[in-house]
């Protein structure tokens, strides 16, 4: 039997260099890579939630700002909506056919290219476009804000 206490310092002793080697790493602490992609994920989630908010407190002025009626402005926020419905089921089979990583990745730079191009659109068609494309790229990362660290 080997006490536990005692083999934890003796790790800690100095070698025969003079150095002394760290004892090892807690496998109950997460890492800071670990932190950075969690804090990342919720950031990621908060802004494609924050997103629609924004959105429709600001659809009469987008509405106005692209010259369109009150009943088919409606159709922004609609269209950004079918692109999170259609996308959050179709997240898990995605990421595991194109690698988590790089679906966020892709999905996180789309969704910010959406963002400018939903800023550079002058009519409805072009916008209900932009925002359904936003919507898609943005609803991945809902739920990829719940996946487990690991899976980066």
């Amino acid at each position: 039997m080997s006490n536990p206490i005692l083999s934890a310092s003796i790790s800690a002793l100095p070698t025969s260099r003079g150095k002394s080697e760290p004892a090892a790493a807690d496998p109950n602490r997460a890492s800071l890579t670990t932190w950075i992609a969690v804090l990342a994920a919720m950031i990621g989630s908060f802004m494609a939630i924050l997103n629609i908010q924004i959105t429709n407190a600001s659809l009469l002025n987008i509405e106005g700002g692209i010259g369109t009626g009150v009943d088919n402005g409606s159709w922004i926020s609609t269209s950004y909506l079918i692109g999170e419905i259609v996308v959050i089921p179709l997240t898990d089979y995605l990421s595991r056919v194109f690698s988590f990583r790089r679906y966020m990745l892709a999905s996180a730079t789309l969704f910010a290219l959406f963002s400018v191009a939903c800023a550079f659109t002058h009519d409805l068609p072009s916008m209900i476009a932009m925002r359904g494309l936003q919507g898609f790229a943005g609803g991945v990362l809902i739920p990829m804000a719940f996946t487990p660290p690991a899976a980066c």
